[in-house]
C-alpha cells in the first residue's frame, strides 16, 4: 500500500493536485483540471499501479494489486458541495468496483442550482 501511495502522490504532484489518504485502502485526489483531463489522469494511475507489478495472490481480479476510481467533476464553490462531491465519487467508485474493478467511473455534479 505505500508504494501504491507514493505513487499517487507523485501523479497528484505532477499534475499540481492534491493526494490524501481516505479511510483504510481509499485515497482522494483534488484538481482543478478538466473533466476530461481528468479522465486522462485516471487512465495513468490504473497504468501505472498495474506497472509497479505487485504481486496479488488472493485476488479474483488480477495476479497484481490494481486500483478501482470514482471520479466526481464537479465546479465546487462551498463545503456543502464537496461533500455532495465526495459522495457522487463514492458513489462512482462502487460502480467502478460492480463492472469489474480495476477500471474507473465517472459522475458529474452539477451544483449550479445550489448558488
Amino acid at each position: 500500500m505505500i508504494k501504491v501511495a507514493a505513487l499517487l502522490d507523485e501523479i497528484a504532484e505532477k499534475y499540481n493536485a492534491f493526494a490524501a489518504r481516505w479511510g483504510g485502502e481509499e485515497f482522494v485526489i483534488v484538481s482543478q483540471h478538466a473533466a476530461k483531463f481528468s479522465e486522462h489522469v485516471c487512465e495513468e494511475i490504473l497504468e501505472e499501479v498495474r506497472n509497479l507489478n505487485i504481486r496479488h495472490e488472493r485476488s479474483a481480479v488480477a495476479d497484481v494489486v490494481t486500483v478501482s476510481i470514482g471520479l466526481c467533476h464537479a465546479k465546487i464553490s462551498n463545503s456543502e458541495q464537496l461533500k455532495a462531491c465526495c459522495v457522487l465519487a463514492d458513489q462512482a467508485l462502487y460502480t467502478a468496483k460492480q463492472n469489474g474493478r480495476n477500471n474507473f467511473f465517472s459522475k458529474n455534479g452539477n451544483f449550479d442550482n445550489d448558488l
